[in-house]
């Protein structure tokens, strides 16, 4: 059994699409990131040997049934399960990091995220049962922008026994509207966002998308369409090579690593 030695974790989820993404991940907070503290990945659906491969290298693993959909994962981070650490710094596997990360775990806010240009109330369709969605705007702040969920860092003081089972009934309760990411129920992102209605921007050039990102990002944030393992030579960097081979680096690499 791994024993957690610090106060702060890295944190991602990975289901059986995302193995190979998860460990360049890795790879890269430690590499290029210097991670100096431990990390933590919530699995869903993976076997005993995937699981072994992780927990091999000093990765926690935390591990969910392969019943939830992938884009529901995530509301595994707000489980008593992370309140062995106080303060957790979520990522998607579409993430990699480009230098020291560390510094970021001293920002003061209960959480941090990337904002968006897109309000709150987009995130949901509202035509499709026009009643909960006035419903749901006259108890939430659907006019303020909202954040994107892919990279979060937020303190653990905010969990609670009830914390996972109100945003699974949130979730339920709006799952008529929510149709984020294209699926039935949606995704989290729309979700969390009610449930974090008070958040704090991360400061300038942490966290960026690719559209944005320069050799001051810390962390690149990519999507599901366009990263180094899926459509690498559409990556819209003049230096995507680059990229590429510190991925497939950092992937190849992965069983070398040891997390003290």
């Amino acid at each position: 059994m791994i024993k957690n030695m610090n106060n702060y974790v890295l944190a991602l989820a990975c289901d059986q699409k995302y193995i190979n993404e998860a460990k360049a991940l890795i790879g890269s907070a430690i590499r290029q990131g210097q991670w100096k503290y431990d990390i933590c990945v919530i699995a869903n659906g993976l076997n005993k040997d995937e699981v072994k491969e992780f927990e091999d290298v000093g990765v926690f693993v935390k591990v969910v049934g392969d019943s939830e959909h992938s884009y529901h994962i995530k509301y595994h981070l707000f489980t008593e399960y992370f309140k062995k650490w106080e303060k957790v710094l979520y990522v998607d596997c579409d993430i990699m990091f480009s230098n020291d990360i560390n510094f970021i775990m001293d920002f003061d806010s209960k959480i941090f995220c990337d904002g968006e240009a897109n309000k709150v109330s987009d995130f949901f369709e509202p035509e499709r049962n026009l009643s909960v969605f006035e419903e749901m705007s006259k108890k939430y702040d659907v006019n303020k922008f909202g954040f994107n969920s892919g990279c979060m860092l937020f303190k653990t003081s905010l969990i609670n026994e009830k914390t996972f089972n109100l945003l699974h009934d949130l979730r339920e309760k709006y799952s008529s509207i929510n149709y984020h990411t294209g699926i039935e129920g949606g995704g989290d992102q729309p979700i969390l966002n009610l449930f974090f209605n008070d958040w704090t921007q991360f400061p300038q050039k942490i966290v960026s998308f690719w559209k944005k990102c320069d050799q001051t990002t810390r962390i690149f944030h990519f999507t599901r369409w366009f990263t180094p393992e899926k459509n690498p030579s559409h990556l819209p960097f003049s230096n995507h090579g680059v990229i590429k081979n510190i991925y497939k680096s950092n992937l190849n690499n992965f069983k070398n690593l040891k997390l003290k």
